[in-house]
């Protein structure tokens, strides 16, 4: 709740809680607006002191005023596995039977994509990084690896890996920039223990969208087993 009085020019914010309430700050003021255009975003208050936004230099970025506390933009991060976008938070992406015949990848129909979904007030930039838990899928009953690495996925010859299909307010990052479809284009990147950038953006970015496939393939020799797995954790780290 906003109350506004007319007052003397002077300007007062306080932090207060209590068992059943926080407000995080006030302001006493009288009134106030948003101008923009296609060059701005003005925020500003009448009666109150020290308000508005643009006050930044290399290490802050500061916003002040009763305008800036109610409208402040906000971070977010989704992942999700599903058919189509945003997919299901949580979800798995289980690629089936494996056969020497054949790379089984993210299709749309059969097999899962990974959707992710972002915005960032960060005029710093943001990175999106993945990193795995088993350098490949791995069997626990058998103790064998489907290593994983940077190639086209082959019928016939072991490989594991991930592809950023299509990106929206947000840009590939090589070697993750590769072609690669849900049919025939089996480009792969490395998953493994270390956290690489698959996106990024240079500023500040809203609605901010990916979708990302998962690709297998395995030979006439390769150890036959139903656990084999992976676990895929993504990162995003903003600069302010």
């Amino acid at each position: 709740m906003i109350a506004a009085f007319f007052v003397s020019p002077i300007a007062s914010a306080d932090y207060m809680t209590s068992t059943n309430y926080k407000v995080q700050s006030d302001s006493l003021n009288i009134g106030g607006a948003r101008s923009t255009s296609t060059g701005y975003i003005t925020e500003d208050t009448f009666g109150e002191l020290a308000t508005g936004e643009g006050l930044s230099s290399t290490n802050y970025k500061s916003c002040v005023g009763y305008q800036c506390l109610g409208g402040a933009p906000t971070l977010t991060f989704s992942i999700g596995a599903g058919y189509t976008t945003p997919g299901t938070s949580g979800g798995t992406v289980a690629l089936g039977n494996l056969l020497p015949s054949a790379v089984k990848t993210s299709d749309g129909i059969t097999v899962k994509s990974i959707f992710i979904t972002a915005s960032s007030p960060a005029g710093g930039g943001t990175v999106i990084t993945v990193r795995d838990e088993n350098n490949g899928l791995f069997s626990p009953s058998i103790s064998k690896t489907i290593a994983s690495a940077s190639a086209p996925l082959a019928a016939g010859t072991p490989g594991y890996g991930i592809c950023v299909l299509s990106s929206n307010n947000l840009t590939k990052s090589a070697p993750y920039n590769n072609s690669c479809t849900k049919t025939t284009g089996h480009t792969v990147c490395l998953v493994d223990g270390t956290n690489r950038t698959i996106l990024s953006a240079g500023s500040f970015f809203a609605d901010g969208a990916a979708e990302i496939l998962v690709k297998a393939a395995i030979s006439n020799v390769t150890p036959a087993a139903a656990d084999y797995g992976d676990t895929l954790t993504f990162i995003l780290t903003s600069t302010y």
